[in-house]
């Protein structure tokens, strides 16, 4: 596994492509992998060996919360919670 600084920060590459994508043609990251076929994240492409067990939509969310604080994270706690026992309930 490699060390959080040993990985590369993509935001930049990633700020290239939106300007590019809203510059060229106004579309959005959904409209660009459609006319190319591919619905993959950035990371799958570049980062190494990701846990084959997350999907690109669980690494992004990761990525997102890695941005919040913890006041925040209290709310994402929340509704993470609210989520799993509503599942319950409906077990029941």
């Amino acid at each position: 596994m490699h060390k959080k600084e040993d990985r590369y920060d993509f935001r930049a590459f990633g700020l290239a492509i939106k300007v590019a994508r809203g510059n060229k043609q106004g579309l959005t990251r959904e409209q660009v992998g459609a006319m190319i076929e591919i619905d993959l994240s950035t990371d799958e492409f570049f980062l190494s060996a990701p846990d084959p067990a997350k999907s690109t939509r669980r690494r992004q969310l990761e990525k997102q919360l890695d941005n919040l604080s913890d006041r925040d994270l209290v709310i994402v706690e929340s509704v993470t919670d609210g989520t799993i026992k509503s599942k319950e309930v409906e077990e029941k």
